[in-house]
């Protein structure tokens, strides 16, 4: 990867902004299929047994209740988040991440109760593993050079736009796939710096909630990693 002096004046977390990251991994990309916005996906207890996300679009999952939520932070869209046979995409965790977190997350092990929300949200709301299916290593070189360039932050300002005291902040982001600091440990620092007090917890991806004792097993992070404070 070799860097482009032409940094763009674009803001973090535009589209522009993050063509020109692409581009810096791979410059003759063909594709960008956008921004994935985050989205209130409704009350978690009234989630099992859906079959998309549908009743939620059809609310207005640009807004959330003021009841207790929980905010679900994987890293980045892949895929099924893009898809043509859903209304309403783009949308966060489709195809079978979001039957996998509206099956197993009242099973996940966390405080939820029947007033709990569900937010759900990337990291880095764009796609970084530029649609190739496997995910290689392009989509965690795209990631950590958006985190480095303003994504970092422009995450931890959409948090802050979500989160309210009472809720629930869940890093289910996964690990990568090039051996470095796994990409989870440096979002669970950016939660950490901006929601200290949250209560917080670590699950891993929802892909892999296969049964509900997968979906309530925590991840540690690696030595370095900012710890929830002690309760």
């Amino acid at each position: 990867m070799q860097a482009d002096p032409a940094n763009p004046s674009a803001q973090a977390g535009s589209d522009e902004w993050f063509k020109h990251i692409v581009k810096m991994v791979q410059a003759s990309h063909p594709q960008f299929p956008g921004h994935c916005p985050d989205r209130y996906a409704g009350l978690i207890a009234d989630l099992e047994g859906k079959a998309d996300w549908s009743d939620a679009a059809h609310g207005n999952p640009a807004l959330r209740p003021p009841r207790p939520c929980v905010l679900l932070v994987m890293e980045s869209p892949h895929i099924d988040e893009y898809s043509p046979k859903f209304f309403y995409t783009p949308w966060p965790a489709n195809g079978p991440t979001g039957k996998r977190i509206r099956q197993r997350i009242a099973d996940a092990g966390m405080p939820i109760t029947a007033d709990t929300g569900l937010v759900l949200m990337n990291a880095i709301p764009f796609q970084c593993s530029l649609g190739i299916s496997p995910i290689g290593k392009d989509r965690d070189t795209v990631f950590r050079l958006a985190w480095e360039r303003g994504g970092r932050g422009f995450f931890q300002n959409r948090l802050m736009h979500w989160y309210r005291a009472g809720d629930l902040v869940v890093n289910a982001c996964t690990v990568g796939k090039d051996g470095q600091r796994p990409l989870r440990d440096e979002v669970e620092d950016a939660i950490a710096e901006v929601v200290p007090h949250a209560l917080r917890f670590r699950r891993y991806h929802p892909f892999s909630w296969f049964n509900s004792a997968r979906a309530s097993s925590t991840w540690e992070p690696k030595a370095g990693t900012r710890q929830p404070p002690r309760t």
